[in-house]
């Protein structure tokens, strides 16, 4: 597999960049690179962001504008 394919499997398992690049043993810039291009390609649902408290999942999606890449992502605005 590449390692597009695995982060893709990885990020639909629902783990999050963090452990992706961990787990991968890759550099989390590649990893959210990755994530950037199959998100851009449709390919994936967006991967969990790290969650560092209960705020984390109510501003998660806060800093762009939702595009159809988002669809079915449980952190994405419901509009």
């Amino acid at each position: 597999m590449s390692v597009l394919d695995d982060v893709l499997t990885a990020a639909r398992a629902g783990a999050t960049p963090d452990a992706i690049a961990r787990d991968l043993h890759l550099d989390r810039g590649l990893v959210d690179a990755a994530i950037a291009r199959l998100v851009a390609r449709g390919d994936a649902t967006a991967a969990r962001p790290a969650r560092t408290g209960p705020s984390a999942a109510a501003s998660a999606c806060s800093s762009c504008r939702p595009s159809p890449a988002c669809a079915g992502c449980p952190l994405a605005p419901a509009r």
